[in-house]
């Protein structure tokens, strides 16, 4: 009974390092996406300013 509750406890430790290592990845990616809007705003105000 012992072994198999220290397995669940090693299971249970790697998914929860997999979930912090996927909201990091999260995160970079939102940031990655909100730089890239604000230079293709940049770009699109020397573009054609009233439009954009």
């Amino acid at each position: 009974m012992t072994t198999q509750i220290e397995q669940l406890k090693t299971e249970l430790e790697a998914a929860r390092d997999e979930i912090q290592l996927w909201k990091k990845r999260s995160r970079l990616w939102e940031n990655r996406a909100k730089n890239n809007a604000e230079k293709l705003s940049k770009i699109l105000d020397i573009i054609d300013p009233e439009i954009y």
